[in-house]
């Protein structure tokens, strides 16, 4: 089941009660496209909204019991497990203790609790929308699909190989929050998790949702919808980016500003291009020299670098002369430029290129994986691929050989498969190395809900994960894996 990262944007002010009830200023909520009627109307305690935890977990399939005895709720589904106790601020989660920023409470005989703890243990999406005051919840149903073309039309299929229904389209994209970008007749618009259109076809480009919120483009011009196809800021910029930090960046004419996400300007369009707001601060460019401003605009960082990245883990990537290196937030440099390429931190460690070969260094700059890789990947799962004398393999945190270098290619594992390479075809291997389907494909991608794509003869189909065809291989080509709709 694919997981997807919360988003959620709250911004109320508070007078002197920490609770705020519904009954001051009505809070609504939408599951999956229903506007839902609760028992209990949703509240705000310490800038988090509860709301009774039983509508929305029986909408996922969830069994629901209580225990008045010790004042605990309970929510089971397969292997996931919750409980919670009123006015306490754990939960238990599979055996797993966790803390709760607010702690369930009873109103009216009925249990409510924070949406975000909810969302982030169900893989549910649940954003704000500060505009019509709705909490949007879209959490992953039973169905699958995925995207294929034949004859010259996309469709979908379910993991039968059966048209999901009978509707057809030029272009197609992934979904990305229940929702996914088709394109009919040049225009531009959105089908739910059934297939079914949900926002006509009438843009000339639209982006994936992300936050609640797609950049569309209408006659040039660029703006925002939400998820109901409102036009929460009309087409009018040049060019409008992704929001980050409640920020995105607009174009007008040829000069740069940032915009919140009601579309109103928070920093007057007057930059050259810049790069996106993370932790607080924007790179920008200034008489070819690069520097970072904070939300009001203004310089916190002087420009006085020759290349810069955006802020990950509290650190960001610069070019001083030719070479890589690490800045804070204050603008000290606190790992010298003297590598060739640097990315992103990421759970502490950054890969960087040093005399020709990548490696891993950590916050203080040390090597702890020493670069001595052609090519090396991200870690996931402990294993990160590594290429050593033109070939590659996995290695571990220490640097070391799990799996040793053999394949022409590698992908990182995913439910527990990887992708590799064998003169000239693809095939697939498990975390130790070992073989289980044969190389044979021409092309393929990575297992999702126990489907692989692959490509034989210039032909796409489906194969389970014993290497069996499942769905035969009829499609000029596939948007990918199945994804759960919603």
């Amino acid at each position: 089941m694919r997981r997807i990262m919360l988003t959620i944007l709250i911004s109320f002010f508070f007078f002197a009660l920490h609770i705020v009830y519904a009954e001051s200023q009505d809070i609504y909520v939408d599951i999956n496209g229903e506007k839902i009627v609760f028992e209990v109307k949703p509240v705000i305690d310490r800038g988090r909204v509860l709301v009774p935890i039983r509508a929305i977990v029986e909408k996922m399939g969830m069994a629901v019991t209580w225990n008045d005895a010790v004042k605990e709720i309970s929510a089971v589904k397969n292997d996931t497990q919750i409980k919670m106790q009123i006015n306490s601020n754990r939960a238990m989660v599979n055996g797993k203790e966790i803390e709760l920023d607010v702690p369930p409470k009873i109103v009216n005989g009925i249990t409510i609790v924070p949406v975000r703890f909810i969302s982030e243990i169900t893989g549910a999406t649940v954003y704000w929308n500060e505009d019509n005051r709705t909490v949007y919840i879209s959490f992953e149903n039973k169905m699958t699909a995925a995207a294929v073309k034949k004859n010259g039309k996309w469709f979908y299929i379910d993991k039968k190989g059966n048209a999901v229904n009978e509707l057809e389209f030029n272009a197609v994209s992934s979904f990305s929050e229940g929702l996914a970008a088709v394109e009919i007749g040049g225009r531009w618009g959105f089908i739910d998790g059934e297939c079914n259109i949900v926002i006509e076809p009438q843009y000339d480009f639209v982006q994936d949702f992300e936050g609640g919120v797609a950049r569309v483009e209408l006659e040039g011009k660029q703006g925002y919808i939400d998820r109901m196809g409102n036009r929460i800021i009309e087409p009018r910029y040049d060019y409008i980016g992704y929001f980050s930090d409640g920020l995105a960046t607009v174009r007008i004419g040829e000069a740069y500003g940032y915009i919140d996400k009601r579309g109103e300007v928070v920093i007057e369009p007057r930059f050259g291009y810049p790069s996106v707001f993370s932790e607080g601060l924007a790179g920008m460019n200034a008489n070819g020299k690069y520097g970072y401003i904070d939300k009001t605009g203004s310089f916190v960082i002087e420009p006085r670098f020759d290349g810069i990245s955006t802020f990950s883990e509290g650190m960001a990537r610069v070019v001083i002369g030719d070479e890589w290196g690490y800045i804070d937030k204050e603008g000290d440099v606190v790992i010298e430029a003297r590598y060739e390429y640097a990315r992103d931190f990421s759970e502490g460690l950054a890969m960087v290129r040093y005399d020709g070969k990548w490696g891993y260094i950590d916050r203080t700059g040390d090597f702890v994986v020493e670069p001595l890789f052609e090519g090396l990947s991200f870690f996931h799962e402990g294993l990160a691929a590594a290429k050593i004398d033109g070939e590659w393999g996995y290695i571990d945190d220490e640097g070391d050989f799990a799996v040793e270098p053999q394949f022409d290619s590698l992908s990182f594992i995913k439910e527990g498969l990887a992708a590799a390479k064998i003169d000239g075809k693809w095939g697939y291997v498990d975390s130790d190395g070992d073989i289980v389907i044969e190389p044979q494909f021409d092309d393929v991608d990575l297992f999702q809900e126990g489907l692989a794509a692959v490509k034989i003869d210039d032909e796409w189909g489906y194969i389970d994960s014993d290497g069996d065809f499942v769905i035969e291989p009829i499609f000029e080509h596939v948007v990918g894996r199945f994804e759960n709709l919603e």
